[in-house]
């Protein structure tokens, strides 16, 4: 629970076990602050160069405040690879829906190329059962034609 409570002035502060300050000046030599500067580093270490006595300060409740330029930057900074991030995100999404639309279209041409080929090699089986009566008839006629040819040498030698 948060009470509040009111200093000299008369003015309301929150008093949290979470968000109580450190009453010293040098706020760089709090264990916390000293994590938070490692992870800050680790993060991004160009925008962490900075400490916080770098900074700016304001002075309000008889505590000096560092103001947190380093985290302003490393908030800008995360801000803009959000953005980023969920622009790659939104032109993914929009190459995934084009191939969506893509592998339709192929099941759709595969489906009517398989058609084709069923065609194809029905027709191929007609053709070859045609060529076959063909040769079949060919080879009768041939041999229509070679019986008369040996009954007419036949009858020309009979004749002679």
């Amino acid at each position: 629970m948060n009470k509040q409570l009111k200093d000299k002035e008369n003015k309301l502060f929150i008093d949290n076990a979470r968000f109580k300050r450190i009453g010293t000046t040098d706020r760089t030599s709090s264990p916390i602050n000293l994590i938070l500067t490692k992870m800050r580093q680790q993060q991004s270490p160009h925008l962490s160069a900075r400490t916080p006595k770098d900074c700016q300060s304001r002075i309000s409740n008889e505590c000096e405040q560092q103001l947190q330029s380093n985290s302003i930057l490393e908030m800008e900074e995360r801000k803009r690879k959000i953005r980023k991030f969920k622009q790659c995100l939104t032109e993914n999404i929009e190459k995934l829906k084009e191939l969506d639309s893509i592998s339709q279209q192929i099941l759709s041409f595969e489906g009517c190329l398989h058609s084709i080929l069923k065609k194809i090699k029905l027709l191929k089986y007609k053709i070859y059962s045609i060529i076959i009566k063909v040769k079949y008839q060919n080879n009768l006629s041939c041999n229509k034609q070679i019986k008369k040819i040996i009954f007419f040498n036949q009858m020309d030698q009979q004749n002679k």
